[in-house]
């Protein structure tokens, strides 16, 4: 279940375990991405499940989440996992005796073809005549989707910064490139210092304002 729904379908995550068994050992967990949004989903396709990764020392488990370099105990698990691809076009409209091959190598669950596929399975085979209601009952109760399904934590995180990233997208090239990441980053955490969003342009203006004044009177010192 975590490809990205569609009628043609995203690929599926893979996820390992690698167990610990040197008291020194070093794990170094480079090109790590996709941990808190997923790839997109386009035209009615819908968008992949996202990346992870725990250790599990005894009974307990923690997130190592997205690191360079991380030291873990001897003996400790560490589970990784990858996210899935974003599908394409409308998952109603995937030819059923896919989704139930895909059912069938454990791939998809029973329940996400009959949620989001509107397939119906008796035995492992399609049941035409129930997967045309299905289809039907979900079309009528569903809202047409948008042109690009960027999932919950990429609508949410784009609700609360949308204008803000709009705004600071434009001002950033009107500052020297060696500053510029440092002066994104800058306003972010002005930004969330000020409270949860969202971030209207009334907010975001007066911010990036003093930070170019600021780091106009920065270059000066370091001119001199």
């Amino acid at each position: 279940d975590s490809e990205g729904a569609g009628r043609f379908r995203g690929g599926f995550g893979v996820a390992y375990d690698v167990a610990i068994q040197h008291p020194s050992a070093v794990v170094v967990m480079r090109g790590k991405d996709r941990f808190r949004f997923g790839s997109w989903g386009a035209f009615g396709g819908s968008n992949g499940a996202v990346n992870g990764n725990v250790g599990q020392r005894g009974d307990v488990v923690h997130d190592i989440g997205k690191r360079t370099v991380y030291r873990p105990e001897m003996g400790e698990v560490i589970r990784l996992w990858s996210g899935g691809g974003g599908g394409y076009g409308d998952p109603l409209q995937r030819d059923p005796a896919l989704v139930a091959r895909d059912v069938a190598d454990d791939l998809v669950s029973s329940a996400r073809a009959y949620d989001i596929y509107g397939v119906v399975l008796r035995d492992g085979a399609v049941d035409a005549a129930a997967t045309v209601r299905q289809r039907n009952d979900l079309t009528a109760k569903r809202t047409p989707p948008a042109a690009y399904d960027f999932g919950p934590a990429r609508s949410d995180w784009e609700r609360i910064h949308g204008t803000a990233a709009e705004l600071i997208a434009d001002w950033l090239p009107r500052l020297p490139a060696g500053v510029r990441r440092y002066a994104q980053g800058r306003v972010y955490r002005h930004l969330h210092e000020m409270g949860q969003g969202p971030y209207d342009a009334a907010t975001v203006r007066p911010v990036l304002q003093r930070l170019e004044t600021e780091l106009g009177s920065s270059r000066q010192v370091a001119s001199v």
